[in-house]
This record gives structure tokens, sequence and C-alpha cells, in this order.
């Protein structure tokens, strides 16, 4: 891997996929922009433990594949699919457009916070080990519980009745049981 761009990076988008590798070790704490087709999948990669600077993407129609040990992760307007991990970092996404595919967003350590249109149409599932969950009081949310479970018939042996009474040996061998 060598620098084909001048900048500490070397870049290589075959096959319709972007990939970045940085190649100075600290390269992500200066602020880089690079442009490219709306259209062209994303996969970033960053697994140094040095503290980064916030990853930003933004108007992309295509899937995006983030992953981040330290760091900030900033979405706007990107339609998706997108798959974004953080270790240590806050997550931000706005959706405007009409979002497509599967939409994850998952930090060990940080807060996540999604903006989408009011009309928008889809299912979030959220959940969280430690902290609580907010919405909006504009956000039209149901919640589906798990159904109440039926309760599991007792099957009861044969008992026999003597004299219109059930036999108390009986009764008290199914106590037992």
């Amino acid at each position: 891997i060598k620098d084909n761009t001048g900048l500490g990076l070397s870049t290589d988008d075959s096959n319709g996929i972007l990939t970045v590798h940085s190649l100075e070790n600290d390269f992500f704490s200066k602020p880089v922009k690079i442009k490219v087709p709306e259209q062209m999948k994303i996969v970033l990669i960053e697994s140094s433990s040095i503290g980064r600077g916030d990853i930003v993407i933004d108007n992309m129609k295509s899937e995006l594949e983030i992953s981040v040990s330290n760091g900030n992760i900033k979405l706007g307007n990107n339609s998706g699919p997108i798959n974004a991990k953080s270790i240590n970092g806050d997550m931000s996404a706005v959706f405007k457009d009409l979002m497509k595919g599967p939409i994850s967003l998952v930090t060990m350590h940080g807060k996540i916070d999604v903006s989408m249109p009011q009309n928008a149409k889809a299912n979030v599932e959220m959940a969280t080990t430690h902290g609580k969950i907010y919405a909006s009081d504009r956000f039209n949310m149901v919640v589906e519980t798990q159904p109440a479970k039926t309760p599991t018939p007792t099957v009861v042996p044969n008992l026999t009745k003597t004299d219109g009474k059930y036999n108390p040996a009986q009764i008290q061998q199914l106590a037992t049981a």
C-alpha cells in the first residue's frame, strides 16, 4: 500500500467500492474531505486506538459500512443501507428522504441521535444496556409487546370416584407429583 493521493492516504475505488487506508498514524485527526459519486459504496474501517476526529458522510445513495474504534460518526441525508459501529463515540444520523435497506447504528460507549421525516415508515428496534431511550413526542411510535402467554392447561389424570368422592390416595399422589 502506498500514498497515491499526496495526502498520506492510499485509496482504491475498484469494483465500485471506495476503500481508504490511512498511512499516517494521526491522519484522521486532520480534516480531510473526500468527494465521491453518490452511488459509490463506501467501506471505512478505522481500528487505531488513537483518538480520532469525526467521520462525516453526507448525501450518499448507496451502501455505507463504517467501523471506528474512537471518534464520532455523523451521517446526513444518506439513504442506506447503513451499517455503522463505534466503540467510543457518538453517532448522529439525519434522514430527509426515503430510507432504503436496513439501517444499523451501534455504539458501545456513546449516544445515538436519529432524525427522520415525521411521515417515514420504518421498523425501529431500540435497546440499551446502560442508559435511556428517548423519542420525540411528534414521533408516532407504536410499541409492540410480546403477547401474554396463554396458560398451559394442567393435565389431570383420570381420578376415580367412590360414592361421589375422589379417592384421597390418588389426590395425594397427584399433589406430590
